[in-house]
């Protein structure tokens, strides 16, 4: 990429973060036309979610792995339990999303080992209906492509019952599983 792209970008993106933790500390949103929609998006974005953050870019450390960094937003989404959100303002490549999931997984085991609270859900897309239950372990295999079979179980018993798996189970057994069932 271009290095005067590079810097646009990083100085659009300061200008949008700066912008947004003065709004979300309690001071006068300044908005400039380069900057509009990408404020417009996350004030959007607050009027879906209502949060209601306890850290505004904070640091945080994780002593056992040696790792710090400032987290965008922490704090809770429309009243549920915490969540950590990282602002972006360009549109993710794969290999980007792997580094940002990276990063935030990060933060979020800095601020659990730092205030002693448990992580219960990560996001795995933009709605509330995109929550689902936190267990770092799963995590890492997903961010590294190794798969999470222990969540697809989970999936799977959630949604067949148990009559339903003895019937699947025996079908396969017999080689008469096909992809109707």
């Amino acid at each position: 990429i271009n290095q005067s792209v590079r810097e646009y970008a990083a100085n659009r993106g300061r200008a949008v973060h700066e912008a947004l933790e003065m709004y979300d500390l309690g001071g006068e949103l300044e908005v400039v036309p380069e900057t509009s929609p990408y404020i417009q998006a996350y004030l959007d974005w607050c009027d879906v979610y209502r949060p209601n953050w306890m850290g505004v870019e904070q640091i945080v450390y994780n002593e056992s792995n040696g790792y710090i960094g400032t987290l965008d937003r922490i704090g809770s989404l429309n009243g549920t339990e915490f969540a950590v959100v990282d602002i972006k303002t360009s549109q993710p490549t794969k290999e980007a999303l792997v580094s940002v999931c990276c990063q935030t997984a990060a933060y979020a085991m800095a601020y659990t080992e730092q205030s002693g609270k448990p992580i219960k859900f990560a996001g795995m897309g933009e709605k509330l209906t995109d929550l689902d239950y936190f267990y770092p372990d799963r995590m890492a295999s997903r961010i590294l492509g190794m798969g999470d079979v222990l969540s697809l179980i989970d999936k799977v018993q959630s949604n067949i019952d148990e009559q339903e798996a003895i019937e699947m189970a025996k079908k396969m057994r017999s080689n008469d599983f096909t992809l109707e069932d």
